[in-house]
């Protein structure tokens, strides 16, 4: 069963941020995921450097132990040695914006591959979204939570016991997180999560059931929660698209504002 979202544009006369603005606010809010998701995350940790944020979750997946490096970083070498020690013995990732030409030739030069360019997208002014009423969004409750877990788990391939580490009790009580899941005719379908920070909603998590994709589940659920954010007074919405999502996304009306470069210690293949 399909489902569709009317969109009510916004029309402003004010200021419209520019690229800058949204790439710092898309970074910012980033940042601030992670720093509370490790929060709330069983012996996961998180470590400021003068060039980026170091996060270790422990998990043997390099995405889920990532050194963010700022664009100012004025000695790559070192920030990439400092990733190498702090991460000893992990699969970790080092992502950084895309262009940073001394980034790439000192993570080439530590032996760590390429994986992907990811998107960095925003939208702003949020228009007003009403979902497809056959469609039943809940918002995360903890006696949801494994419901919102099969369904995380079946979207993006996870162990179940890796994604109850990431999504835990003290993660559904977290106060500028926003989740739901979404059902169909009483089965769980879909699920998104959001973080708010300063007036910014970063979207993450959109995930659908792999027998439910194509109806339009992801794009629903994403409305609604950019929607939920708009209502609490964000004024913003940011992400980081998979390649599966991009070009919903773009549908949608977010643009590419900023790009990313992964590289990682994991060997290829």
């Amino acid at each position: 069963m399909k489902v569709t979202t009317t969109i009510q544009p916004v029309r402003t006369t004010g200021h419209r941020p520019k690229r800058k603005e949204l790439v710092a606010w898309l970074e910012a809010n980033w940042r601030a995921t992670w720093i509370a998701m490790a929060s709330v995350t069983p012996g996961a940790e998180v470590k400021p450097i003068h060039s980026g944020l170091l996060v270790k979750t422990g998990l043997p997946v390099s995405y889920f132990n990532m050194a963010m490096v700022d664009r100012a970083v004025r000695r790559p070498d070192r920030a990439v040695k400092a990733a190498e020690s702090y991460f000893a013995g992990l699969p970790f990732c080092v992502v950084f914006a895309e262009g940073h030409v001394d980034m790439t030739v000192a993570c080439e030069n530590a032996g760590l591959t390429r994986t992907e360019t990811i998107p960095g997208m925003a939208m702003a002014p949020l228009p007003h979204a009403t979902v497809d009423p056959t469609l039943t969004i809940e918002p995360l409750t903890h006696d949801l939570l494994p419901t919102f877990l099969d369904v995380f788990c079946a979207s993006f391939g996870l162990p179940r016991e890796m994604a109850e580490r990431l999504a835990t009790h003290d993660y559904v009580d977290l106060e500028q997180s926003h989740d739901v899941v979404a059902f169909v005719d009483g089965d769980p379908v879909a699920v998104a999560s959001t973080f708010e920070s300063m007036g910014v909603v970063g979207v993450y998590n959109v995930g659908t059931m792999p027998d439910h994709r194509g109806n339009g589940y992801g794009e629903a659920v994403t409305w609604a929660v950019v929607e939920h954010a708009k209502k609490r007074g964000c004024h913003t919405a940011v992400l980081q698209s998979s390649d599966m999502g991009f070009g919903v996304y773009r549908r949608m009306g977010f643009e590419v504002v900023s790009s990313y470069c992964c590289y990682t210690n994991e060997p290829e293949g």
